[in-house]
């Protein structure tokens, strides 16, 4: 005995699986987080062919001003970068990005560089 029938199939579109961006707080969020956070959001846009930062917001399910914030941190100086994220100076591991904003929003490397140089050398270490 053979049966045969015509089955109707659907399309299925799933959600995307939403990826977890950990929460702030004051004692372990620093420069060096946010910054590798955006590094690791720019290189998830790249690899997903992400145009916006309000799709990726929605993906992460942070706000697209939050987003942003982090995001302009990968304006700064190489320079400045590379010394957030590999330095060992107590100083710069305890500088927050809410400090570094105003230096990102600078267009000259030069001048972003000697308000780092400033800012470390006006911190407190705590």
């Amino acid at each position: 005995m053979k049966y045969e029938f015509t089955v109707e199939l659907k399309n299925v579109w799933h959600r995307e699986k939403k990826v977890v961006l950990p929460k702030p707080n004051a004692t372990t969020w620093n420069l060096r987080k946010s910054l590798l956070l955006a590094h690791q959001i720019n290189k998830y846009m790249e690899d997903n062919n992400i145009k916006s930062l309000h799709e990726i917001s929605k993906r992460l399910d942070v706000s697209r001003a939050r987003i942003t914030q982090i995001m302009q941190l990968l304006l700064l100086a190489p320079d400045i970068q590379q010394e957030a994220i590999l330095s060992d100076n107590s100083k710069i591991q305890k500088l927050t990005e809410r400090k570094v904003r105003r230096i990102a929003m600078v267009a000259i490397w030069d001048k972003q560089k000697s308000l780092w140089v400033h800012l470390n050398s006006t911190s407190k270490v705590m």
